[in-house]
C-alpha cells in the first residue's frame, strides 16, 4: 500500500482506532485482530474472504471483569490484502452485541497460535505460560 492510498483509508474512518490483538472466530476459521473501532475492524486470517462479502464473526474479550464476553459483528468486508502467507481483512461494522460468555458454555474458548513474535506471546513468556 502506498502513503497516498494509506491516507484515503484514514480519511474515510469514523472513530480512532484502537491498535489490539484478539481472536476472531470467524464462520468456518480464526484470525487475530490488529485493530478495532467502533464502526470496523482489521483483522488477518488464512480464512479465504472476498471483498464486498458479507461477514459474521466475534471477538472474544477474555479479561473483561467479572466475567469474559464474546462481541458478536456483522457487516462487510471492504478490503482483503495479502499479508506474509495470511490475509489482512478490513470490515465495516453493520451491528454488534456484547453476550457474556457464561450464558453461552458451548462458544469455545481456546484461542488460535498466536504468530511468533506477536505481543502476546512475548508478555506470556515473560509470565513463565507456555505458548
Amino acid at each position: 500500500m502506498n502513503p497516498e492510498s494509506e491516507s484515503e483509508f484514514a480519511d474515510r474512518r469514523e472513530g480512532p482506532r484502537l491498535d489490539i490483538r484478539l481472536p476472531v472466530r470467524l464462520e468456518h476459521g480464526d484470525g487475530w485482530t490488529r485493530d478495532v473501532s467502533s464502526s470496523g475492524i482489521y483483522f488477518e486470517t488464512t480464512e479465504p474472504l472476498t471483498e464486498g462479502a458479507a461477514i459474521r464473526f466475534s471477538v472474544v474479550l477474555e479479561h473483561v471483569f467479572p466475567a469474559p464476553l464474546r462481541l458478536e459483528c456483522e457487516g462487510q468486508i471492504v478490503r482483503v490484502e495479502r499479508r506474509e502467507g495470511k490475509l489482512g481483512v478490513a470490515a465495516a461494522l453493520n451491528s454488534y452485541r456484547l453476550i457474556p460468555q457464561e450464558q453461552h458454555p458451548e462458544l469455545r474458548t481456546e484461542q488460535p497460535d498466536l504468530p511468533a513474535g506477536s505481543p502476546c506471546n512475548t508478555c506470556e513468556k515473560e509470565k513463565g505460560v507456555q505458548t
